[in-house]
């Protein structure tokens, strides 16, 4: 008999960050930690995060991965166009077990 095909662990979301934060910003203003893992991908404009009691400034092609149980805020300009996914933590083995930023330049911001 084959194994049995792996249960999910609970629910994907992704979506515009305006649109999840819209009425109520303080859901990501606050400091606070979530108990699913969180991918933040900007993709206009800019913002300040503090991930584990440390400031840092996030802008366009950065993307910021929080595993669950990070302590963290995020405040964005207004105008900032971002998208989010969250889900379960663990999900996927492949996934980085600490928090991390990374920058991605395009060939117009990449100096020779």
């Amino acid at each position: 008999m084959p194994p049995a095909p792996p249960r999910s662990k609970g629910e994907v979301r992704s979506g515009s960050y305006a649109l999840e934060v819209q009425g109520a910003p303080w859901k990501f203003t606050l400091l606070h930690d979530r108990p699913e893992d969180m991918l933040l991908w900007v993709t206009r404009g800019q913002g300040r995060v503090i991930v584990n009691g440390i400031l840092r400034g996030i802008s366009t092609n950065n993307a910021l991965f929080l595993p669950a149980g990070t302590l963290f805020s995020i405040e964005m300009q207004q105008g900032t166009q971002a998208l989010f996914v969250q889900s379960p933590a663990g999900l996927s083995p492949y996934m980085p077990h600490a928090p991390c930023c990374c920058g991605y330049a395009t060939a117009s911001h990449r100096r020779n």
